[in-house]
């Protein structure tokens, strides 16, 4: 034990004196004071502008808006939200079986199979989040679950991605690679100035976030590059893998961010039903 705190003191006598440097401190200020200007920057003038524009599109003044806002304010009420969106997830997941079915060479380990699991998934992980009985009876962490379940999915689709470029392309990883950054590097930015900082959420949440958002990007990423190695036949993959991040940036901005967004739940599925459309697709013409 002697020997142990003798080899482990020179390393904390250097740590202690790089914490004491002016030259770290002052980086982690100006870290902390650009992550604060990104964060004034979208409640002031993106969130603002953003809602605006999204009031006037949806909430016009125009007499046809008001009537046909009025009819769908009364249907969506007789029924209720979640009955609308387990059943596109439903239709959904019954789209990716039928494409596993009749795709050209379908069967398990193609592109479509793999889609298919992860909408399965992406189902049990959907029920989960909207609370769909019986899903709610007996989980009280549902937000936790859903993460674990959509990370799953995730998985899944990063598996289909990786098999399709490793099919087409040279034996190159490095486009794949740079796109995985990108994406990875913009969440971690969003994370830091967003979500982190949100001490009004559990931290557990907020920590889970991390490693489902390095998996978004993974994903994203790898859809980017097969439409690159593809000459633009992947082209439905990448769009169903932007929007995907698009759809869970939001999902964690609404539900473990500091900054309330107008609509998110309506924005939410505009975005998450075209990406799983849009990957079902772009499997089965892979």
């Amino acid at each position: 034990m002697r020997g142990s705190r003798w080899y482990w003191a020179p390393w904390r006598e250097a740590r202690a004196r790089l914490m004491r440097s002016p030259f770290l401190v002052h980086v982690l200020r100006l870290v902390r004071r650009v992550c604060g200007k990104l964060r004034g920057l979208w409640q002031v003038g993106l969130a603002e502008g953003v809602g605006g524009w999204l009031d006037r599109l949806t909430l016009g003044d125009a007499p046809v808006l008001a009537g046909l806002r009025a009819k769908l304010a009364a249907f969506v009420h007789a029924r209720g939200p979640v009955w609308f969106k387990i059943r596109i997830s439903t239709a959904l997941l019954v789209a990716a079986c039928l494409a596993m079915v009749f795709s050209p060479g379908g069967g398990v380990g193609t592109p479509s199979a793999w889609v298919a699991l992860g909408m399965g998934f992406s189902w049990v992980g959907d029920a989960l989040l909207m609370r769909y009985p019986p899903a709610r009876r007996a989980v009280r962490q549902y937000f936790l679950w859903s993460i674990a379940f959509f990370a799953a999915a995730q998985c899944c689709y990063i598996r289909m991605l990786y098999g399709l470029y490793a099919g087409a392309g040279d034996g190159t990883h490095w486009p794949m690679w740079l796109a995985v950054l990108i994406y990875a590097g913009t969440a971690m930015v969003a994370m830091c100035a967003f979500i982190l900082p949100n001490e009004h959420q559990p931290l557990v949440l907020r920590l889970a976030a991390i490693p489902y958002a390095l998996l978004v990007s993974w994903m994203a990423g790898s859809a980017v590059a097969v439409c690159v190695v593809t000459v633009g036949r992947g082209a439905l993959l990448m769009a169903g893998g932007l929007l995907f991040y698009l759809s869970d940036a939001l999902v964690t901005q609404a539900r473990l961010g500091s900054v309330r967004l107008r609509y998110a739940d309506f924005w939410i599925w505009v975005t998450y039903a075209p990406a799983q459309l849009f990957l079902i697709l772009g499997a089965a013409h892979m």
